[in-house]
């Protein structure tokens, strides 16, 4: 459906996520200048375990997985991001 924006339009709340989940995405990046590429991948959120986990593959060949550790926090506000990044031949 299509929602017609006015002056009194108000945005909805966000829906409501369950405490753990997964996901699959697929994400266009581009910068209109000389970076373009497609990545797909899953996503997985466990509010139990404080962690978030992206498996993601790029180009072909080209793998990443990225592991958020919220449980590792410092005083700035930023988190313990371990990246790994693999080929496959």
């Amino acid at each position: 459906s299509i929602d017609t924006y006015f002056s009194g339009f108000v945005q909805p709340l966000p829906p409501l996520l369950p405490d753990s989940y997964s996901a699959n995405f697929m994400q266009h990046k581009w910068n209109n200048i000389s970076m373009t590429h497609i990545s797909s991948g899953v996503i997985y959120s466990s509010y139990d375990k404080k962690r978030v986990r992206v498996d993601a593959s790029f180009k072909p060949g080209n793998i990443l997985s990225s592991l958020f550790d919220y449980n590792n926090v410092t005083d700035e506000g930023y988190l313990n991001r371990v990246n790994l990044n693999g080929k496959i031949d």
